[in-house]
């Protein structure tokens, strides 16, 4: 998206707002990132439940998903069904703010993770949740208000450095907690 903003902006193209391609492509940076925690978090759980390491919980999968589950005895069967059961639970569910963050990598057992990304990250734990926090906002701001500030009346600015800037941080967030899960 970034190629398709520049090759117009060069171009010049006034009768276009070629900012609306930013703020997709903002909106796509943090659907991404809420994409990869409900992977890596429904990954390591399927992995926890098969190395026989975590408990069944019917806060996330009712006791007849778990009997059916258990009743299967082929391993592949009960992985699609533990997968799915995991899927449906967590299709509700946002993992894009610094609290949801916190919850789902707090099921497979990452706690603290503010504290962790600190020194990897350069940041406070604090600073790194208000960013997060302000980012998901603003893409909150862009998917529902249209990116308006009403008591401007107008759209928010937006550049390219913004979108530079959220990637990158989030990138840097998606590498550290990586490392965190192998």
């Amino acid at each position: 998206m970034d190629a398709i903003y520049l090759f117009l902006s060069e171009k010049k193209v006034l009768s276009l707002n070629i900012d609306s391609i930013l703020r997709a492509e903002y909106v796509l940076i943090i659907s991404a990132f809420d994409f990869y925690i409900h992977q890596i978090v429904c990954k390591k759980m399927v992995d926890m439940f098969q190395n026989g390491s975590i408990a069944s919980d019917e806060r996330l999968i009712s006791m007849r998903e778990m009997q059916l589950i258990f009743q299967t005895t082929n391993t592949s069967t009960q992985h699609d069904l533990l997968l799915a059961s995991l899927r449906k639970k967590f299709s509700k569910d946002s993992f894009q703010s610094s609290r949801s963050i916190e919850y789902a990598l707090g099921l497979i057992g990452i706690h603290n993770i503010w504290t962790n990304l600190s020194p990897r990250m350069g940041d406070t734990p604090n600073n790194i949740k208000n960013r997060l926090d302000v980012i998901v906002l603003r893409r909150n701001q862009i998917a529902h208000e249209a990116d308006f500030d009403f008591s401007m009346t107008s759209l928010r600015p937006i550049t390219i450095t913004d979108i530079n800037e959220c990637r990158a941080f989030i990138e840097n967030m998606v590498s550290i907690i990586d490392s965190m899960i192998i």
